[in-house]
């Protein structure tokens, strides 16, 4: 038997979950609430990019290009920092999704830089999962068009 919405959990894991979900400060309760939203719903409004995928999933040869209004774009050097400078708001690209691990990279090397999955000793690597989350349980990622100082 299984609580709904906790697949494959007997029930005395759950309701000891669900005991840890009150002690839980609201913070996080209010932030592991959240899978619900869309979030492609409520960025696509004003999204520049659109991602073009080249490979499939889980293999050496798997590729994520971004595609802007010039077609293909570096998430480096093409994609703006500020989204709307004026509202601080700011461009993020997203390597390892919320919910999903694959551990996801920008490939530094290769022309366009575009987003390919991490090797280690040549095997492709995978974050672990954070109970009872599958993956990581936000959007990992990078600012566009920001380095380090060398003056610093």
């Amino acid at each position: 038997m299984a609580l709904r919405g906790l697949t494959r959990l007997p029930v005395e894991r759950g309701l000891r979950l669900c005991r840890w979900w009150g002690r839980s400060p609201p913070i996080i309760r209010f932030a592991l609430s959240r899978r619900s939203h869309n979030p492609v719903r409520l960025l696509s409004r004003n999204m520049a990019y659109s991602v073009i995928e080249r490979g499939a999933p889980n293999t050496l040869e798997y590729r994520m290009y971004f595609f802007g209004p010039s077609g293909i774009v570096s998430p480096f050097h093409d994609i703006p920092l500020y989204a709307n400078e004026e509202e601080q708001i700011f461009n993020m690209v997203v390597e390892v999704p919320r919910w999903t691990n694959a551990k996801m990279e920008i490939a530094t090397t290769e022309r366009l830089n575009p987003i390919k999955q991490d090797t280690k000793k040549g095997k492709l690597r995978y974050v672990h999962n954070c109970f009872p989350h599958h993956g990581y349980i936000w959007n990992y990622g990078a600012f566009p068009q920001v380095s380090v100082s060398q003056h610093a």
